[in-house]
């Protein structure tokens, strides 16, 4: 952080939501190998981490609530220090090159999610039991990955219809809760 960076560390202060927003924003571009963006978006720069980029935008308290990552060129791992982000409400990490399996703090922590977009990636695994904590959840998109296992929990007691979207089948379903959900 540079010396004009906004975070208050006066007055004994520990610098409380602010730090730890600033902190899990930084992790993400380490994670996802950062210096390989197909743009620069001015991440990391000065000021505060709500004015740095068009892929973070924050409420008028200074929240992220969305992380829009569309076809930036992500790679790497999600990490677990995404769910420090406890405003979240959306989360695009659509048509990347992301890796590794769904960290289960996903679910734990951003119980404010009401959209996740993780298709066309390459992620593996299940999706963890722990998004039965999404109660707020209404889009899920898991197409064109290499997950594994059943995704029924999400949407308990849910009628699945097939949809032929290109080449592979997606499973939409429409219910109290998730409203749209789609896997392969």
């Amino acid at each position: 952080l540079s010396q004009d960076a906004s975070i208050s560390l006066e007055n004994g202060e520990c610098g409380g939501y602010e730090l730890v927003q600033r902190y899990a924003v930084a992790v993400l571009w380490f994670a996802f190998g950062g210096w390989n963006w197909y743009k620069d978006f001015g991440y990391l720069g000065d000021g505060h981490e709500c004015d740095w980029t068009e892929v973070i935008k924050c409420d008028e308290d200074r929240r992220v609530t969305i992380l829009d990552f569309f076809h930036v060129n992500l790679s790497g791992s999600i990490p677990p220090d995404l769910a420090l982000l406890t405003s979240l409400q959306e989360l695009n990490l659509d048509f990347n090159s992301i890796t590794g399996t769904i960290p289960p703090s996903i679910g734990t922590c951003l119980v404010n999610l009401r959209e996740i977009d993780l298709r066309s990636n390459s992620l593996t695994g299940t999706l963890p039991d722990s998004f039965r904590n999404l109660e707020n959840l209404e889009e899920l998109f898991l197409q064109k990955n290499d997950l594994t296992g059943t995704f029924d929990f999400v949407c308990d007691g849910l009628e699945m219809e097939q949809q032929q979207t290109g080449k592979q089948g997606n499973a939409n379903a429409v219910t109290d809760g998730v409203t749209n959900f789609y896997a392969d």
